[in-house]
């Protein structure tokens, strides 16, 4: 089940998208690609669907070990999944 959040609403948002918070924008990956990895696999962990987020989590540790454990692990949504 999706984390109980009260969401922000999110202007630009596509449809469906705007129960996901607008404000999550993680920073200081030396790769896009891992911060790119983060955002999806923080969406799709707050929407409760957690499959993909093994696989992105071990993408984004290969790419980038420090923002791995700096931003990928302690973020709220992807843990509930790990969980």
């Amino acid at each position: 089940a999706p984390l109980a959040a009260a969401p922000i609403a999110n202007p630009d948002a596509e449809a469906g998208e705007d129960a996901i918070p607008a404000v999550y924008e993680p920073i200081g990956a030396r790769d896009p690609m891992a911060r790119q990895l983060t955002i999806q696999a923080h969406r799709a962990a707050y929407r409760g669907q957690c499959a993909g987020v093994p696989a992105a989590a071990a993408r984004v540790q290969a790419l980038d070990a420090d923002y791995y454990a700096r931003v990928f692990v302690p973020d709220a949504a992807i843990a509930h999944c790990a969980g």
